[in-house]
């Protein structure tokens, strides 16, 4: 009894009523977020261009996890500076 009563507490509590974020495209509701996804990896897309322009060495230790924690952030960074959640 006591777990069903922290479980639905913890629902109550972690439930939010206000409506996610959406934008509209052409009739369309599309999550802001993956707007924010699709900015993202274009940007990290040009950095992966001037960065292998610039410095053509294929020893660069682990680029992937460097470009993913590249995508995350600018994602974040997007949902901040657009949506100021």
């Amino acid at each position: 009894m006591k777990t069903i009563a922290i479980a639905l507490g913890a629902g109550l509590m972690l439930g939010d009523r206000a409506l996610a974020p959406s934008i509209n495209v052409l009739g369309a509701f599309f999550p802001a977020w993956l707007f924010c996804a699709g900015a993202a990896l274009a940007l990290t897309a040009i950095v992966r261009l001037v960065v292998r322009r610039r410095s053509p060495d294929p020893a660069q230790p682990s680029p992937i996890l460097a470009y993913l924690a590249l995508w995350a952030s600018s994602a974040l960074a997007a949902w901040v500076l657009i949506f100021q959640n």
